[in-house]
């Protein structure tokens, strides 16, 4: 039996206006400046790189200033169980803006997985000022 992954979610509030927080999740120099050490974009292909690992993601859709999908291409043939994503969400009344991660992970990883997000969006929130 193949092990599936499961989808879990991670919601942060983010004190930037969507104008500024936007680039950071869908260029690649926004992206190299806390995502990765380095972001190339070719088309719809990023390509990240942490030290000497190399990952190449497809940008599945992206809203503009709403959300962007991106699929690792290793697993493009099971897209509904790989793909990571950034929504962006801002309160009608107090203005509050809110980033909503999507990503999956197998069970016993999802934890560590939660715990990298939580560095990144540190490192993300500092860039912002936030």
């Amino acid at each position: 039996m193949a092990l599936t992954k499961q989808k879990y979610s991670l919601e942060y509030p983010i004190k930037s206006s969507v104008k500024i927080l936007f680039p950071r999740l869908s260029t690649p120099t926004g992206l190299s400046e806390w995502f990765a050490d380095d972001v190339e974009a070719e088309n719809d292909v990023f390509t990240f790189r942490w030290n000497k690992h190399i990952q190449k993601a497809r940008v599945l859709t992206i809203k503009e200033s709403q959300f962007i999908r991106f699929q690792w291409i290793e697993h493009e043939s099971n897209p509904l169980d790989d793909f990571f994503e950034f929504k962006i969400s801002q309160d009608d009344i107090t203005g509050d803006v809110h980033l909503t991660i999507t990503d999956f992970a197998y069970t016993e990883e999802i934890q560590d997985n939660k715990e990298l997000w939580d560095t990144q969006i540190n490192d993300l929130k500092r860039l912002l000022g936030s």
